[in-house]
């Protein structure tokens, strides 16, 4: 469903640390906007809200294939 997952461990940089955000963005070629963040800890979520990126709270399976779907259905209707 997505082309590309960036994990904090990977770039060298720990959540909620707003540079985790940065990076991510940087490493995509994206605003944070363009972005869909997804993790099972709340207070990441807020904080990559924070940084101007959208965020879902991992809950359960279906509703986070759900958000994905929503979120690659909005960005398909700003590229038509």
């Amino acid at each position: 469903m997505v082309d590309q997952i960036v994990y904090s461990h990977g770039i060298g940089v720990c959540k909620p640390d707003p540079r985790a955000f940065e990076v991510t963005c940087n490493q995509l070629g994206v605003l944070p906007q363009g972005c869909l963040f997804i993790d099972d800890v709340s207070v990441y979520v807020e904080a990559a809200r924070e940084a101007g990126m959208q965020a879902h709270l991992f809950e359960d399976n279906a509703g986070t294939i759900a958000r994905v779907a929503e979120r690659l259905n909005e960005a398909a209707s700003f590229s038509v």
